[in-house]
């Protein structure tokens, strides 16, 4: 049954709802109007141990085409020229700053481990990249297995001298975790093969000059 003299409160409803509508569409326009939130800044810092190679400066110019796509980032990149002890210091200085993450391809894998471990346990991601340290104290490990890269080059040799003959290793730079990594797989190989014979090494520090200065002696040693 409808209410009696209901004119009023039809009248106040139609009120209510009018100054509803008018203040969702007040709250719209100054939504409207109101800054978008701006997007974060995040910082990368890399510590490169060196960038004096092709497959070095390949994989720097496939970071900064990625990073294109991602204007909030800041990336620092930090050349250590082969020596450890300034890429100490550079890693230090990112861990100063508080980087948002922090990448390490490690010189040598001893004189790096403590400073990955400090950054690690502030609470900055650490990301190894290439070449390892001594810990696990780390956020993630990007690189290949350069264990297998060592068996895989011993097998081949085993095969192209057909299992006979004297081998010589050319290693990488010492303490670096792909050479120690690579010798180590590749005598495991050279182990399956009795007749093969690792006669001398020669160590080459990543540097073609190093080999060459260093191998014909080497060599005149072993004429095999």
């Amino acid at each position: 049954m409808p209410l009696k003299n209901s004119q009023p409160l039809i009248a106040l409803l139609r009120k209510i709802s009018w100054c509803r509508s008018l203040a969702l569409g007040l709250l719209a326009l100054v939504a409207s109007c109101a800054p978008a939130a701006r997007e974060p800044v995040y910082r990368i810092g890399f510590s490169q141990c060196t960038t004096n190679d092709a497959w070095r400066r390949a994989m720097l110019a496939g970071m900064e085409k990625e990073l294109s796509f991602h204007p909030n980032v800041r990336f620092q990149m930090l050349d250590a020229h082969n020596n450890s002890q300034l890429q100490q210091q550079q890693v230090r200085e990112l861990i100063r700053q508080r980087v948002d993450l922090l990448l390490i391809s490690p010189n040598q894998s001893g004189p790096l481990t403590t400073l990955a471990e400090a950054a690690y346990n502030q609470g900055i991601p650490v990301v190894i990249l290439d070449r390892r340290t001594t810990s696990r104290l780390y956020t993630a490990y990007v690189g290949g297995n350069n264990q297998e890269v060592g068996r895989t080059a011993g097998h081949y040799a085993a095969q192209l001298l057909r299992g006979r003959g004297q081998v010589l290793e050319i290693l990488g730079m010492p303490g670096s975790s792909p050479a120690t990594d690579r010798d180590l797989g590749f005598r495991q190989a050279l182990a399956a093969h009795p007749g093969l014979r690792l006669v001398a090494q020669v160590q080459g520090d990543w540097q073609p000059a190093s080999v060459l200065r260093r191998l014909p002696a080497v060599l005149r040693a072993h004429p095999g």
